[in-house]
């Protein structure tokens, strides 16, 4: 679990958001930080998606799901298939930089 905003979020649920968004692989990343300016949290998503699809409509959806189900609006950046790092293990998903 981790907090974002006061709210309380687990990674099942924003794989279950990405799931029934098409064209949206199952490879992800959060990245925490800290908006000094705003003094607020601000979270970072990187998904992979299929090049068939908008990056930029993919990255809108996925903003306006996340807020709609979970509450935070995430910045969301989209990257082709085979981008992020795969592990044999238990893949590391959340990544706090805010501590």
């Amino acid at each position: 679990m981790f907090k974002v905003h006061g709210v309380n979020m687990f990674p099942a649920q924003v794989e279950e958001v990405l799931r029934a968004i098409p064209g949206v692989s199952s490879e992800y990343a959060i990245a925490l930080g800290w908006d000094e300016n705003t003094n607020k949290d601000v979270m970072m998503m990187t998904v992979e998606a299929d090049y068939n699809y908008s990056f930029e409509n993919l990255a809108r959806t996925i903003q306006e799901q996340i807020k709609s189900r979970i509450g935070v609006t995430p910045k969301v950046n989209i990257v082709p298939v085979g981008t992020l790092p795969r592990s044999e293990k238990k893949t590391k998903r959340v990544t706090d930089y805010r501590y």
